[in-house]
């Protein structure tokens, strides 16, 4: 990024059923979620504690990663939304 930044991460796991857009997940588990971090122009931010692991096998899974932008009124706001289709294999 060209400037600072302050972000707020938030993994779900959900199905097929799971409604996904720009204000949220529905119908999704939050399964992790970080404290608002500040980054300064130029650094770099990789979390050690992130370990997600589905036990039910299945193809009808999603891992949801929403990243919500903090500007400095406080206020979150929706960046970018990742989402990928899972099949568990037994």
């Amino acid at each position: 990024m060209k400037r600072d930044f302050s972000f707020h991460l938030e993994i779900l796991k959900g199905n097929n059923e799971t409604i996904l857009n720009s204000t949220g997940s529905f119908g999704a588990k939050s399964y992790f979620n970080t404290t608002t971090v500040h980054l300064n122009h130029k650094d770099f931010w990789m979390s050690n504690i992130l370990n997600v692991s589905f036990l039910q096998p299945g193809a009808n899974q999603r891992f949801i990663v929403i990243l919500w932008e903090i500007p400095y009124s406080g206020r979150r706001r929706y960046v970018s939304l990742l989402y990928l289709w899972l099949e568990i294999l037994p």
